[in-house]
């Protein structure tokens, strides 16, 4: 069963669809005053992706990416990075809860830092990770890139 959360200024509505990879969502507007949390919630088979946003009081989005993020899940977070982006809002992707990653999560990270540093969109990683990701970040070979200030 769905569920309607609204934002504080009311302009906001997200739903939440257990079992089912859509998600509705709306960007929200710079002049909250406040922080707070929305949560998109995907599921797959056995497994869960799950997106968290906390939208900062200067305009950033934390965006924690929880669960795995694989081939079936990869479209929902550049889906919304594009809409960030669109919106103009500053992301930070953090990697801390991420159990889980494949091939084309990082494929998809590590393309949507290379455009944003092309075209100037401040999109930032966090670098602490799980064992799991961290195995993939190297096995792949992208940690350089991903953390340039860390060489």
């Amino acid at each position: 069963m769905p569920s309607r959360t609204a934002g504080l200024d009311g302009s906001m509505s997200i739903w939440h669809a257990r079992g089912s990879p859509e998600c509705r969502h709306a960007v929200v507007p710079r002049r909250l005053a406040v922080a707070f949390r929305v949560l998109i919630l995907m599921a797959h088979s056995d497994r869960v992706f799950r997106m968290e946003e906390v939208f900062q009081r200067d305009g950033t989005v934390r965006l924690m990416l929880m669960g795995e993020l694989d081939v079936a899940a990869v479209e929902h977070l550049a889906s919304r990075l594009r809409e960030l982006r669109k919106a103009g809002y500053a992301v930070r992707i953090d990697l801390s809860s991420l159990g889980f990653i494949d091939s084309s999560g990082i494929h998809e990270i590590t393309g949507a830092v290379r455009e944003a540093r092309r075209d100037h969109w401040q999109l930032e990683v966090d670098g602490p990770m799980s064992d799991a990701v961290a195995r993939a970040v190297d096995l792949v070979g992208v940690r350089d890139f991903l953390w340039p200030d860390e060489r």
